[in-house]
């Protein structure tokens, strides 16, 4: 039981250290640009801001809900559009209740209930986290301590 409540007070601690980002002003709003182009079709799904069938979304209707570190250059984050529904993400090995994204990454997996999931900016471009591992702007350990951040485990 000790056990168990230390590990969810650290884990606390980690996401609540995730919130305060060192990312600057400048470098987030052009991530959450990109991200307004990458996922245009996305974000009007939910959004009540449209005029003539088209999304009048602007980057302050984008939220970063969490910044996971920067890898090798690599701003690792989750971003979501204000007005996605969400419910928490409940893990338990392999299973993933609520999820709306999920994916396997050299034998890990990932999962969030956010729809656009983790994404990576690298040299002014945004990537989804399946394309940065392609990329090599991830390695096997920064996977494994994203893993750890977000889950308190790596999930296999």
């Amino acid at each position: 039981m000790r056990t168990l409540l230390v590990s969810f007070f650290l884990g606390l601690i980690t996401l609540s250290s995730c919130i305060d980002t060192p990312i600057d002003k400048n470098t987030l709003h052009e991530i959450k640009e990109s991200y307004l182009e990458k996922f245009t079709d996305h974000v009007f799904l939910f959004s009540n801001h449209s005029r003539n069938g088209t999304s009048t979304f602007t980057t302050n209707d984008i939220e970063l809900k969490t910044y996971l570190g920067t890898f090798n250059e690599c701003i690792v984050l989750i971003l979501y559009p204000k007005g996605e529904p969400w419910s928490p993400s409940v893990c338990y090995g392999y299973e993933t209740r609520c999820a709306t994204w999920m994916e396997s990454i050299d034998g890990m997996f990932f999962g969030s209930n956010y729809s656009t999931g983790i994404l990576c900016w690298k040299e002014d471009r945004l990537y989804t986290f399946n394309e940065a591992y392609k990329q090599n702007f991830l390695l096997h350990e920064d996977l494994k301590a994203i893993s750890m951040q977000l889950y308190g485990k790596i999930l296999l």
